[in-house]
């Protein structure tokens, strides 16, 4: 059994060809299905082998993030999900290349990559996280940082948007330019507040209520010149990162400003602000693709 290609099993059906010889060699026979239990709750095999130390852990076709192959119409059909090599052995090769005692600084090498957490294990040892891929990787090592466990698994949604993001960002860096800087602090005096101030008045006339206040949009305006100032020190110091913390705090101030003060980013409003956002960053050099929403990650309004 080649140690380093079990991987190429992960996003795999347990009907898939590969996946069912190498579990024959690990002794199973019939194909491991999920079980429902009382409850609603669902039981989801894991095949161990003691002689390799090797564990394959499985999660469903409708959970899997990266399927590569189904055969059924099962939603609960087992998707191989990860590959745990729980105690590696002396001369064999693992995935990526990686081989039983090597140092940490030897492991980040191999990988390409340093790890985004690090652990005290609870043992003697530690424990590194590093994403490779599509791959999320536990490192496990001794007590002196010696490499001695493996496990690769899927990554999950929220890490890959992580990882997407961090690529991102570090090619947005070389987009980054002061040509547009003026044009930027402008906007501080254009602010979408001016056209809701005058559907504030118009309500007023008309005799109608209004969800705007003189409260409520003089709050949006401090959020709005905030916003503007930090991209302003964004642009100045050519950092990508914070034009995208900028979005995702004036973002998040809406949030909390909307539901107190009546809901009064309605449709239009909505549409005002991303408009708004999206030309003031787009000022920065951070390229946004053609109708792309910059707040949708966080905006609950």
């Amino acid at each position: 059994m080649k140690f380093k290609t079990l991987i190429d099993l992960i996003g795999h059906s347990v009907h898939y060809p590969d996946v069912k010889a190498t579990l024959k060699t690990f002794g199973v026979q019939d194909v491991p299905r999920a079980e429902m239990q009382s409850y609603g709750l669902l039981n989801i095999p894991k095949i161990h082998n003691e002689e390799t130390s090797i564990e394959i852990e499985f999660t469903t076709r409708v959970a899997c993030q990266d399927l590569k192959s189904s055969f059924t119409e099962d939603k609960y059909e087992l998707i191989v999900n990860s590959i745990m090599f729980s105690k590696l052995s002396p001369n064999k090769l693992y995935p990526f290349s990686l081989n039983l005692g090597e140092e940490a600084k030897i492991v980040s090498k191999k990988l390409d990559c340093k790890p985004f957490r690090k652990n005290k294990g609870y043992s003697m040892g530690f424990v590194y996280w590093y994403y490779k891929e599509s791959f999320e990787i536990i490192a496990y090592f001794d007590d002196k940082l010696q490499l001695e466990g493996l496990c690769v698994q899927l990554q999950d949604v929220f890490a890959r948007k992580s990882a997407r993001l961090k690529a991102s960002l570090s090619e947005q860096q070389g987009n980054m330019t002061i040509k547009h800087l003026d044009t930027l602090k402008l906007l501080s005096t254009n602010l979408p507040t001016k056209d809701w101030q005058k559907r504030m008045a118009e309500d007023s006339e008309e005799g109608e209520a209004s969800p705007f206040t003189t409260k409520n949009i003089y709050a949006a305006e401090l959020v709005l010149k905030e916003f503007i100032n930090a991209l302003e020190v964004a642009t100045e110091k050519k950092k990508a990162s914070q034009v995208q913390a900028s979005i995702k705090k004036a973002v998040i101030a809406f949030n909390k400003l909307n539901p107190k003060n009546n809901y009064f980013i309605e449709t239009l409003e909505r549409e005002e602000l991303v408009d708004f956002m999206t030309k003031a960053v787009s000022l920065t050099g951070f390229k946004i693709e053609e109708g792309a929403d910059i707040t949708e990650d966080w905006r609950e309004w």
